[in-house]
């Protein structure tokens, strides 16, 4: 062929095909191509362009075939020699399942609680929260509608902004027992049009449906389709007893523009007093958040300006709701600020956890097919006499490690479709109105071929690199002894395992610890025992003086029934996810302290609790009295204060001294004992507990201790009964109970007897869920829990992953030197002395895998430093059991083949050379 130009576009048209193709045919085909070219070029223009077209589409039609064929033949081939090795086959897809399935879990529920957006929203980019912030306060405050309303008309740096709240509803036509409870957000009327949502049917509310207080409802699709049967638009419903006419349906998936906590019927602000919150007009209280859209050309620190002059604009008009506020702006997410920054420290730590098993699998993986390949070098260096191409021996081992992968990414992909039910169903334990749409969706199935492409180039780009570099006279010379470079990359082989699995078996070691820890802290308070349901009567319709007399009827019913030993009320429950996600500052001024600069008083965190509450929580009145049935509305302020409280105010006795909140004196009668309140490792702070019956609530929780639940001693001091000694109770359920802890036949039988007393005291109030305090407790710690029980199985996969890896390249290195052991015994080395040499070599690649690992471990502990409760991420206990647990695993791993080693027969050693 003459032709340079023509030459070269042979090759690259060849270049299409597999290697191996072109190694049988390529002088064949430039024979032809270059024959027709030729002829072609003789014929004129017309014809070399007809040549080119015709060799360009049969070389596009050709290619893919031959190059399909050529990896079902590898596949093939792969699949044979992965069936001849279950063993190692079957471990290696497992082992590589866990790593694959642990990390796609977490990349699921990461893009579904971080990046997915919200069904319906249009531009969440744009979306801003308008957070009014107490300098006085650790938290946003509410604002009283009025305040919003006229916010919402003096802002002209947001194209819209609109109020909401969110709360529950009871939900059913009035027939006893058919109501259930529902989530329900009360809305401005321009709540659907700032998000930029439309209706999937109907419309949403109108301006005059606000301002005229007129019961219409907006419902979710999912409510619309499952409860009223898809009933047209004008049908009714009874929201807490009231009816309400369905004038809109959401579109699919929309639920509120939170992630986490879905709503499923929305209301106008002017019926807020239907859900138990203040009329719209009350200026003196609080309870209006606010979502806006950023108006064209306005960025963040624009907006939180003018919205800032804004809010001192209004102090004028609002100088007792809201003078001392700061609005700031923040971009929505769909999830709390605090909330997405500790989501987000979870789940990277779990993803590098299970990314770093993920590792130690290829790891093991890419050690076991490079050894296996030493054992067929002979095999190679023959195929490459044969005239095999580099390339085509490097595909296979490609293939062999891929068809691995992939096996080992379907059964993740399994794996972590479990894994993500247990999350959504561990979601839904914390609160039954608690969800998350967790998917695996094309972009999670995506990330699962991205990680089996990794996995394939990790396991198997080291074997292939070493098939397609040997020489085939170097290999038929040596085939039966891996050189020493091999053993060199066997042995950082096996030290990346230990140093990953270092890593991973100390951040379980630590999650294990701070949660064994979390949970055998003293609370201050017995949780084993006691039953506890939420009460909200406004459910069933209920005003002021029926819920104070529902109130005392239920607390007479319940305590009548003959396995209840004390019944009492509360506003919250102590360490619940509310106590410790929303402090509750009451301020109160106290004679002779000076308050902080910039406040008027003290900010001491309270609960309001009924009569019975320190007998039914078992905290030791310490001095004075407990609350009785003369601390009711109308006689004089009370207050109970604790231990912390009374030290750091009044040194010489608290009982009988007086606080005030503004210019009402609050006498205080009586010490309780000191108990945590917000979080289980917090340090002792001030608290106070004020008298239910002085400080009626339209809702409350129902606490119920069952007899024998825990020994009380007789010389207790308190009031109405023993309050019994606190200390014995442990946070965190199953596994820790208090003193005397109760059957669960016996607490199940007790839920059921609540359940049945309330619905008959109140039959269109939604049947309560009534659950034990541990269980509440325990949802405090979900993260923790989480955390600890992946990162534990994920450390022991990783522990036997990295040993399984320890066992076989020390069998390949006396394999590699079992001329020179067999030497050694011929010399008279004693079988003693041949085991400690392989001994040696398990346990110093043991440590050196533990003295990289250390200052990993160090640096990685730092980021989830927050989920380490009461415990330093440096706890040194932690790292010296998993550097002994490493250790020993090296020694029982170097066993066998130390084992081995020294029954080698040094005649037919030496005989072989």
């Amino acid at each position: 062929m003459k032709s340079p130009r023509a030459e070269r576009r042979f090759a690259l048209l060849l270049r299409l095909f597999p290697g191996g193709f072109r190694h049988r045919f390529e002088d064949e085909m430039r024979s032809v191509l270059g024959s027709d070219h030729a002829s072609s070029r003789d014929r004129g223009p017309r014809a070399l362009a007809a040549f080119w077209w015709r060799t360009v589409i049969g070389v596009l039609r050709t290619a893919p075939a031959e190059h399909l064929e050529a990896a079902a033949l590898d596949a093939r081939y792969a699949l044979r020699r992965l069936l001849r090795r279950p063993l190692f086959s079957v471990t290696a897809c497992l082992s590589l399942a866990v790593g694959i399935g642990a990390t796609t879990a977490v990349v699921a529920v990461y893009k579904a609680a971080l990046l997915d957006g919200i069904p319906g929203i249009v531009a969440p980019r744009r979306l801003v929260n308008v957070k009014p912030i107490a300098a006085r306060a650790e938290t946003f405050e509410l604002v009283p509608y009025p305040y919003y309303a006229a916010l919402r008309a003096g802002e002209a740096v947001l194209s819209d902004l609109a109020g909401f709240h969110g709360t529950t509803t009871s939900l059913g036509s009035g027939a006893p027992g058919e109501a259930e409870v529902r989530g329900t957000q009360v809305v401005s009327t321009n709540y659907f049009r700032t998000l930029g949502v439309r209706p999937r049917l109907g419309r949403f509310f109108l301006e005059e449906e606000e301002a005229e207080a007129i019961p219409v409802a907006v419902v979710s699709d999912r409510l619309w389709r499952d409860r009223l049967g898809a009933a047209p638009m004008g049908s009714q419903v009874r929201i807490n007893g009231r009816t309400f006419t369905v004038v809109g349906v959401a579109p699919p998936g929309f639920r509120g523009h939170f992630k986490g906590f879905g709503f499923d019927v929305f209301i106008p602000m002017g019926m807020a007093e239907v859900a138990g919150l203040p009329d719209h007009r009350d200026r003196s209280h609080g309870w209006v958040e606010m979502v806006g859209r950023l108006a064209p050309g306005v960025g963040m620190e624009a907006a939180g300006a003018a919205l800032g002059s804004l809010g001192h604009a209004l102090a004028d008009a609002f100088p007792r709701e809201r003078g001392n506020l700061e609005l700031t702006v923040e971009r929505n997410r769909g999830i709390d600020a605090e909330l997405r920054s500790g989501l987000l420290v979870l789940l990277v730590t779990l993803f590098f956890i299970g990314a770093f098993v993920l590792a130690i699998a290829c790891l093991n993986v890419a050690a076991v097919m490079l050894g296996d390949l030493m054992g067929r070098r002979g095999e190679m260096a023959l195929r490459r006499s044969l005239g095999a191409p580099p390339n085509r021996l490097a595909s296979q081992l490609l293939v062999e490690s891929g068809l691995v992968a992939l096996v080992g990414g379907g059964l993740g992909f399994l794996l972590a479709t479990w894994a993500t039910r247990l999350a959504s169903a561990a979601l839904g334990s914390v609160d039954s109105r608690v969800s998350l749409a967790v998917r695996l969706d094309a972009g999670v199935l995506g990330a699962v071929l991205a990680l089996c492409a990794a996995t394939t180039i990790v396991a198997g780009l080291a074997p292939a690199l070493a098939a397609a570099r040997a020489e085939p006279v170097e290999a038929l010379r040596t085939h039966r002894r891996p050189g020493k470079g091999h053993t060199r990359f066997f042995k950082a082989l096996v030290i990346g395992q230990v140093v990953l699995s270092f890593v991973v078996l100390v951040t379980a070691s630590l999650f294990l610890r701070a949660l064994e820890r979390a949970v055998t802290l003293d609370p201050g308070f017995e949780t084993a025992g006691v039953e506890l349901t939420t009460l909200e009567p406004e459910l069933a319709g209920m005003r002021a003086d029926d819920i104070r007399n529902f109130f005392a009827e239920a607390r007479e019913r319940i305590a009548a029934l003959p396995g209840v030993e004390a019944v009492a009320l509360t506003s919250r429950v102590p360490l619940s996810l509310g106590a410790r996600l929303f402090p509750n500052p009451l301020e109160i001024q106290i004679a002779g302290w000076e308050p902080p600069p910039g406040q008027e008083g003290f900010l001491i965190e309270h609960a309001i609790v009924s009569s019975g509450y320190f007998d039914t929580l078992r905290i030791p009145i310490v001095a004075g009295r407990g609350f009785g049935r003369s601390d009711r509305e109308g006689a004089a302020p009370v207050v109970i204060v604790d231990v912390a409280f009374a030290d750091r105010f009044f040194p010489g006795g608290a009982v009988g001294r007086s606080v005030s909140r503004g210019a009402t004196a609050i006498t205080i009668v009586g010490v309780a004992a000191q108990s945590r309140y917000r979080a289980i490792d917090e340090a002792p702070a001030p608290f106070l507990y004020l008298p239910f019956d002085q400080h009626p609530r339209n809702a409350a929780v129902l606490l119920a201790r069952a007899r024998d639940a825990g020994a009380v001693p007789a010389d207790m001091p308190g009031t109405g009964g023993p309050t019994g000694m606190a200390g014995e109770g442990r946070v965190g359920g199953a596994g820790a109970p208090g003193r005397g802890d109760t059957a669960p036949e016996a607490r199940s039988a007790l839920a059921a007897e609540i359940r049945r007393s309330l619905h008959e005291l109140a039959p269109k109030l939604p049947v309560p869920d009534v659950e034990s305090l541990d269980s509440r407790l325990a949802a405090t710690f979900l993260p923790q829990r989480v955390a600890a029980l992946t990162s534990a199985i994920l450390g022991a996969v990783g522990l036997a992953l990295s040993g399984i890896g320890l066992y076989g390249v020390l069998g390949i290195w006396v394999g590699r030197r079992r001329h020179e052991i067999g030497l050694r015994i011929a010399l008279g080395a004693r079988p003693a002395d041949v085991q400690r040499l392989v001994l040696r070599q398990g346990v110093a690649a043991a440590l050196a895998g533990v003295a990289v690992g250390i200052p990993l471990a160090v640096a990685g502990s730092r980021l989830f430093g927050s989920f380490l409760v009461g415990m330093s991420s440096n706890d040194p206990w932690s790292y010296l059991a998993v550097s002994a647990l490493l250790l020993a695993s090296a020694l029982l791993a170097s066993l066998l083949p130390a084992y081995r080693a020294a029954r080698c027969d040094p005649m037919a050693l030496l005989k072989e050379s």
